[in-house]
């Protein structure tokens, strides 16, 4: 999906979050927005793919290991991930 996102639209910044068959015939797409700078891309892309594979326990362990939060902090940044996350399929 990659390889395809970037020849066929080099310009589009947004970044492959998850992408797959749905129902085998169709192709979901989850996209994050381009990075901002300064920000740890990398970092960001794991974050978010903890979350997004429901993975909040291991989510909120990374943040505390990476971003030195506390337990509370961290599951308020990862709630709020969840949140849009939501917001978004709603959308």
């Amino acid at each position: 999906m990659l390889q395809y996102k970037q020849q066929m639209s080099p310009s589009d910044q947004r970044r492959v979050l998850v992408c797959g068959l749905v129902d085998d015939k169709r192709v979901h797409v989850d996209w994050m927005p381009p990075a901002q700078p300064g920000v740890d891309s990398e970092w960001e892309m794991q974050f978010h793919s903890l979350v997004r594979a429901g993975a909040r326990e291991d989510a909120v362990r990374f943040l505390q290991r990476t971003r030195a939060l506390t337990r509370t902090q961290a599951l308020a940044k990862v709630q709020a991930v969840v949140d849009q996350l939501d917001h978004d399929l709603l959308s």
